[in-house]
């Protein structure tokens, strides 16, 4: 039996069993880097989001702006920002270690 681009077999025991078509999404070499590739932009704009709050006022700012400003007590501390820093600048780096590592190999 044939639907669309799956075929659909049966097995002895009448379970369908589907033959999926190969394609370059599902190997794994490029699945790998894939991943790698939102690891860094997130780290990326997570980085430069959290360095802006930090030298600059943008986050009472944006806080004002969407009425949050009654958490800016919590958030708004070297004691939050500068380890949300290292994680996002933690993220890039390995993001990118990962894909020079693949590259290499």
């Amino acid at each position: 039996m044939q639907v669309g681009p799956i075929a659909v077999n049966a097995c002895p025991d009448g379970l369908p069993v589907r033959d999926l078509p190969i394609t370059a999404a599902s190997m794994p070499e490029r699945r790998n880097l894939d991943m790698k590739l939102p690891l860094i932009g997130t780290g990326l704009t997570g980085t430069a989001f959290t360095g802006l709050c930090c030298v600059t006022p943008l986050l009472p700012w944006l806080a004002g702006a969407l009425g949050l400003g009654a958490y800016l007590d919590y958030v708004y501390r070297d004691s939050v920002l500068l380890p949300a820093l290292g994680f996002f600048a933690l993220m890039t780096g390995y993001g990118i270690w990962r894909r020079k590592r693949t590259h290499r190999s």
